[in-house]
């Protein structure tokens, strides 16, 4: 029944109920389901008092993690990020996959390589985390990448852009990385492969006839061709295998210099 009212007094009552702790699953899978058909700004309210809740402090955790969730689900960032602060202040699984979401929060909004130095304060309490190494390198080769692609190797930044939308989820990043590269090296034959995915990548409908308009005047090239009229040929394959084996270098460059680095810094590998 969509009796908001009597399905919060039952979710509070089971959250107040220490036998109830056994049924966390399913009181969660509940409030999910009531999310899925009401929205998420409905469901943060049956969670309500999940921080008091007489569970285990990892049950009480797993309440707080999906009132977080759903806030952010519902544009409440800043519900979420507190719950999952005070998740992330622990210690165990938990607690990494707290800071990997407020990670994921933050590289969601971030549009420039500098937003990604103040994901470390977060994600270093959790490094043991397999999820939280995987982030951190993929932030050090995009910030290499990036310094490479500034400094006279322009396909770095696809390769920036790559890893940004890839591996960092961080779409608006990726977006003004791989137009970053269209400025830099605007005739160069992968212009137009970046500019379409910077399009594929871009919301705001401003900036995507933007595009559409440097697209435009990119008929003739080969991505182009083959976005707009399906026509793929052999000129494409032989661009991607040469981007390919561009960007398979600059990897393996960023990949020894971060080992160099961390050798002199006496961090031991992994």
């Amino acid at each position: 029944l969509p009796d908001l009212t009597r399905i919060h007094q039952g979710i509070q009552t089971l959250i107040f109920t220490g036998r109830a702790e056994a049924y966390g699953d399913s009181i969660r899978t509940l409030v999910r389901r009531f999310a899925d058909r009401w929205g998420a700004g409905s469901a943060v309210v049956l969670l309500d008092n999940a921080e008091d809740a007489h569970w285990s402090r990892n049950e009480r955790d797993r309440l707080l993690m999906t009132r977080a969730w759903l806030a952010y689900e519902a544009g409440d960032l800043a519900g979420a990020r507190k719950d999952a602060r005070s998740v992330g202040s622990g210690v165990g699984e938990q607690a990494s996959g707290a800071r990997v979401a407020l990670a994921r929060w933050r590289l969601a909004e971030a549009e420039q390589v500098d937003d990604l130095a103040s994901l470390r304060s977060i994600l270093f309490p959790a490094v043991t985390s397999e999820e939280v190494q995987s982030i951190l390198n993929a932030i050090r080769r995009v910030e290499l990448l990036t310094e490479y692609g500034h400094e006279g190797e322009p396909e770095a930044l696809i390769g920036a852009a790559e890893i940004s939308r890839d591996v960092l989820i961080a779409g608006r990043l990726s977006a003004a990385l791989f137009e970053a590269y269209a400025d830099v090296a605007p005739d160069a034959p992968w212009s137009g492969k970046a500019l379409l995915a910077a399009r594929d990548l871009t919301t705001d409908l401003e900036q995507r006839d933007w595009l559409d308009e440097r697209l435009d005047a990119l008929s003739g090239d080969a991505y182009v061709r083959y976005a707009r009229k399906g026509h793929f040929g052999p000129e494409l394959g032989e661009l991607e295998s040469r981007l390919q084996g561009t960007l398979d270098r600059l990897i393996e460059r960023v990949d020894e210099e971060l080992a160099a680095r961390r050798q002199l810094a006496g961090v031991p590998k992994k």
